[in-house]
């Protein structure tokens, strides 16, 4: 029997968004301060520096943010409308990504299921679904019989055999 150990349409947004948008408003705020400070002062190097780090940061930031949040919508949209493939079987080539998220060559998790390769890491949410990596306590590793519902190479829901 089948057990569901993801799926994107309970997942909503992870608390690592929060952080990340938490950190935009900061420095925002930090770039803000700095400007207001810089003008005070009349340092005009401050003054270039900080509206420099205030437009990227508003404007790279908001990208970043709104492409994350996008693909996590696009994710849910996905499993609700029906719009994946289903591939089930045993992982294979599985090749895991260490608790650092450093290794040599790719950075991120891999393994073969089907006719598919998937690739995944915790430290991207740029994808928007599944990214739980086996160090991080992910569900998948070699050997498993698994099922994976996807679209475009983005893992949306993961089904582990549990006999």
């Amino acid at each position: 029997m089948y057990e569901v150990a993801y799926d994107a349409i309970n997942e909503g947004q992870p608390f690592s968004n929060y952080l990340m948008l938490l950190g935009y408003f900061v420095g925002i705020v930090f770039g803000a301060g700095f400007y207001l400070k810089a003008r005070k002062i009349k340092k005009k190097f401050d003054l270039f520096f900080s509206k420099v780090w205030l437009f990227g940061w508003v404007v790279l930031g908001g990208i970043g943010f709104t492409n994350v949040f996008f693909k996590q919508a696009e994710c849910v949209e996905w499993r609700n409308n029906g719009t994946y493939k289903i591939t089930e079987g045993v992982v294979k080539g599985f090749d895991p990504m260490p608790y650092s998220g450093q290794k040599s060559g790719n950075k991120s998790e891999s393994f073969t299921l089907g006719e598919y390769r998937f690739f995944y890491s915790d430290f991207s949410e740029a994808e928007g679904c599944f990214n739980n990596t086996k160090s991080h306590g992910g569900p998948i590793d070699e050997g498993k019989k698994i099922k994976l519902y996807h679209n475009e190479g983005i893992i949306l829901r993961v089904d582990v055999w549990r006999a």
